[in-house]
């Protein structure tokens, strides 16, 4: 069992590195957001680019992780003890890497959710030329930010009677 330790520790070490990392990444695509919103497509670009260096980062750390997981594998077929007993008693050691592993997919979770969200707020400023001619029938009223650069709407608000105010 003393050479799955070492391996152990690295493991924590490696997800902990790809947990920090990850938080960057969401980080960036949550600011990225606001360049949208705030039609600064320079500072966006520019997040973009640091997004998308982390994740070229991430997938190198996941690469050493899968390395680790291998070793530990190999550790298991190669020695008397099973993949169950060695992992058992990582666990009773600690439950980081269990932690660890959650706030993963977590984070993966919620910077595929952002992504999606960010090209699709790009794509709505993309493609919206103008403000409707007329609001929606329940709306009261629609209010729209306009880019200083462009001249055209980036943002679009619309406030709607509250649910009851409706039914009377």
């Amino acid at each position: 069992m003393s050479d799955a330790c070492p391996l152990h520790t690295a493991l924590k070490e490696q997800m902990s590195l790809e947990v920090n990392t990850m938080r960057d990444a969401l980080s960036f695509a949550h600011q990225m957001e606001y360049a949208i919103l705030s039609g600064d497509s320079e500072m966006n670009a520019q997040l973009g680019k640091f997004f998308y260096e982390t994740k070229t980062q991430l997938s190198n750390m996941r690469q050493n992780r899968q390395e680790l997981t291998t070793k530990i594998l190999h550790l298991a077929s190669t020695t008397s003890l099973d993949l169950p007993t060695i992992l058992t008693n990582m666990d009773d050691e600690d439950c980081e890497s269990a932690a660890l592993f959650e706030q993963l997919e977590l984070l993966e979770s919620k910077i595929e959710d952002q992504v999606r969200r960010n090209e699709l707020l790009q794509q709505a400023v993309d493609t919206r030329q103008e403000l409707p001619k007329s609001p929606p029938d329940d709306a009261m009223q629609i209010q729209a930010v306009y880019s200083k650069k462009e001249k055209r709407p980036i943002l679009l608000t619309v406030d709607f009677q509250d649910d009851s105010a409706q039914k009377n």
